[in-house]
């Protein structure tokens, strides 16, 4: 009888375990992953590609706009700007309304047909002491690190741009940084993070970010990124 017994266990046993191996089994629900999460502001992110995705978040709360056909019109405002430049260098790869807060993730192959949808002038090259110097009025008071270039008739002169070192948050003039260095120039209000990348100097228009690779934009003048990629041969 104990035989028969330990058999019957033997068999319980076993198939309790083959039981539990096929639950185990089973492919885990698929979750789609928040490509917002982590943004609390609209973010240009930049890869060393050349690509650039935008993270727009707009808050419509207790503003008169109706939201509701948005997701369409902005649709059809890329498949336009794609039809003449005459190829897809634009798609929308997400778009969510928040409870009011609208958010979309724009991607664009290149900061030119970023600069086409938006109707912006983004310049991202090497760097170029030349384009981030300064022109003042002669004998008036000026400080490099807080003042853009003055327009008018008045007589000028060219003053050295300064910037803020990422590192130690020491200044440097313009002349003291690498030509071999990329930058990049804008005018908005604006988080920057260059992925795969690290920014190295910026202009009194722009503050540091949460790590190395993000800074944020007041929109209050010309920005002035300078940043370098980690290039993966």
């Amino acid at each position: 009888m104990k035989k028969y017994f330990y058999l019957i266990v033997s068999i319980t046993l076993l198939l309790a375990f083959t039981s539990c191996g096929k639950k185990g089994d089973d492919k885990p629900e698929y979750v789609r992953p928040d490509i917002f999460e982590g943004y609390d502001d609209s973010t240009l992110i930049l890869k060393a590609d050349g690509s650039i995705t935008e993270i727009a978040m707009q808050d419509y709360n207790g503003s008169d706009v109706d939201t509701t056909g948005l997701k369409s019109y902005v649709e059809s405002e890329i498949k336009n700007a794609n039809s003449k430049l005459g190829s897809e260098n634009i798609a929308m790869t997400d778009y969510f309304d928040d409870s009011g807060v609208i958010k979309a993730a724009i991607h664009y192959t290149d900061i030119n047909s970023y600069n086409y949808f938006n109707g912006s002038d983004y310049e991202m090259s090497g760097f170029d002491p030349e384009k981030c110097d300064i022109a003042v009025p002669i004998d008036g008071i000026f400080d490099a690190s807080v003042t853009d270039a003055t327009s008018g008739d008045a007589e000028t002169e060219i003053v050295e741009a300064t910037f803020t070192d990422a590192s130690d948050k020491s200044v440097k003039r313009s002349s003291e940084i690498s030509r071999s260095y990329m930058m990049l120039i804008l005018d908005d209000k604006v988080d920057v993070t260059f992925e795969d990348g690290k920014v190295l100097y910026y202009n009194s228009k722009v503050s540091k970010g949460k790590g190395d690779n993000n800074v944020k934009c007041s929109g209050e003048g010309k920005a002035v990124i300078v940043f370098e990629f980690s290039y993966a041969y």
